[in-house]
């Protein structure tokens, strides 16, 4: 296993827990070839670690909650499967 900390303001930081200037470390433990898969990815793409790091997060989150909403939205439609033509929805609005 290796160790691989970054701040999220992408500068590479030696300790393991720590905050500066409004930034977060975090630590990740990785074995040396997630490791050095991540470090190539971020370099082919010119970016740092932790912004490739932060954006994968990130972007996880964000499709998770999306697969709720349209969930959501999709029981609610079939509890009241109505529809609207663009006509409708425009004369419903008052935009047409």
């Amino acid at each position: 296993m290796c160790t691989l900390v970054y701040r999220a303001n992408g500068n590479r930081d030696n300790t393991s827990i720590g905050s500066a200037m409004g930034t977060t470390t975090i630590t990740i433990r990785l074995n040396q070839e997630d490791k050095d898969l991540i470090k190539a990815y971020a370099e082919i793409n010119r970016k740092s670690v932790a912004s490739i790091m932060l954006e994968s997060v990130l972007d996880r989150i964000e499709d998770e909650m999306d697969i709720k909403l349209y969930e959501q939205a999709k029981a609610e439609f079939v509890a009241n499967p109505v529809t609207y033509s663009l006509d409708e929805a425009e004369q419903i609005l008052g935009i047409g």
